[in-house]
């Protein structure tokens, strides 16, 4: 099973950013301390019980936490029994991350650490509402290696308003040449009720065009390739030995436990699998003193048909695809028996390969892939 727990605070909101978090006075030291004791039960009443596999700090931005708060956050996750060599990954923003932070995740039992560089260009760092630049980034990555993490990735974007091919090619070229292990690298999306969007919406800035982020992710995946990492998934890349664990636990649709507000579960009751997510922090925190399930709204029951559709949708992302063997057994059905002519229809388009009982997106099509995969559902 995977283990993810959410920290919802930031010191200020990306411009880009749809994910749940508190930021500038809302993450005040009274919101943390409310929020690691509610962790603290939400823990207590969820993780007993469970092997976890792995195990991903993510946000909001965890390394926004002082030190003193983190160490009480790893207090907390060693309730959890975690498999041998279970993999344990914090997100880190490379302007709140010190040595003392890195020792107290270290400590903690984290061996992976994932940056949200997203840019090696300050102007466009500041054009997305990032606090850190280029030199941060560079700092962060010493004094991680200095703490003993031999197992670093980063995020980074393409199709930044004014991003050139150069900003693009010399970050994606800095990051190989550090040596990270993985590298995720996604097209800047207009989510909605994001700055972002009201700027889109106000003509304040512009996204590049379709045709030159598809350029740039032709370009990056050429030159990952080249240099010796794996595509694992349409968004990610890995060294031998490197890809992470978590998200390909995802992936395969294994079980996951999300704690913390705003994190989302899917797990199976009795023979359901059943999708619930937690509230926000004040609703969070309160419902937990009470002694009652802290989730938004009830618990969603997977049926059958949206199981089957995600399971396409996710394998379909990764670079083995998904196998027709595999998917029988899982849903007693052949997948023409589901989907009919449509598989059949877009192997002959070439949109997608068929080798034996493999199915998987031509991965000259990976940048358009969603207009793919719509046929599915």
């Amino acid at each position: 099973m995977l283990l993810y727990i959410h920290v919802p605070f930031c010191a200020q909101k990306c411009a880009y950013c749809a994910f749940y978090s508190e930021a500038g006075e809302r993450a005040d030291p009274a919101a943390r301390r409310e929020y690691l004791a509610a962790l603290a039960l939400d823990f207590g009443q969820a993780a007993a019980g469970g092997t976890f596999d792995t195990l991903y700090l993510g946000g909001g931005t965890p390394t926004v936490l002082s030190p003193a708060e983190l160490a009480e956050l790893t207090d907390i996750t060693r309730r959890a029994v975690f498999a041998p060599g279970a993999e344990k990954t914090a997100e880190a923003n490379p302007g709140s991350l010190t040595e003392e932070k890195l020792a107290v995740l270290r400590a903690g039992g984290f061996n992976r650490l994932s940056l949200g560089v997203q840019s090696l260009s300050d102007t466009l760092l500041a054009r997305i509402g990032r606090r850190h630049r280029a030199d941060d980034v560079w700092r962060a990555l010493r004094l991680a290696r200095r703490a003993g993490f031999g197992n670093i990735g980063a995020d980074l974007l393409f199709g930044l308003p004014g991003q050139t091919d150069a900003d693009w090619q010399t970050a994606v070229r800095a990051m190989t040449d550090a040596g990270l292990s993985h590298l995720s690298l996604y097209a800047l999306t207009p989510e909605e009720k994001t700055p972002l969007a009201a700027d889109l919406a106000a003509g304040r800035t512009r996204l590049l065009g379709d045709d030159a982020q598809a350029d740039m992710y032709a370009w990056a995946r050429e030159y990952l390739t080249g240099a010796g990492y794996r595509q694992d998934e349409i968004s990610n890349f890995s060294l031998p030995g490197r890809a992470c664990r978590h998200n390909a636990g995802y992936w395969r649709g294994e079980e996951y436990l999300g704690l913390g507000p705003g994190a989302v579960s899917c797990l199976t009751e009795g023979s359901q699998p059943v999708r619930t997510r937690r509230a926000a922090l004040k609703e969070y925190a309160a419902l937990l003193r009470a002694g009652l399930p802290p989730l938004a709204e009830g618990a969603e029951p997977l049926d059958r048909e949206t199981r089957i559709k995600e399971y396409v949708m996710l394998r379909l992302r990764t670079r083995e695809g998904l196998d027709r063997r595999e998917f029988s057994r899982r849903f007693g059905a052949s997948l023409e028996d589901v989907f009919g002519e449509t598989p059949e229809q877009l192997i002959r388009a070439r949109l997608l390969l068929s080798e034996g009982d493999g199915l998987r997106l031509d991965p000259d099509r990976y940048f358009v892939a969603n207009s793919i995969l719509v046929k599915f559902m």
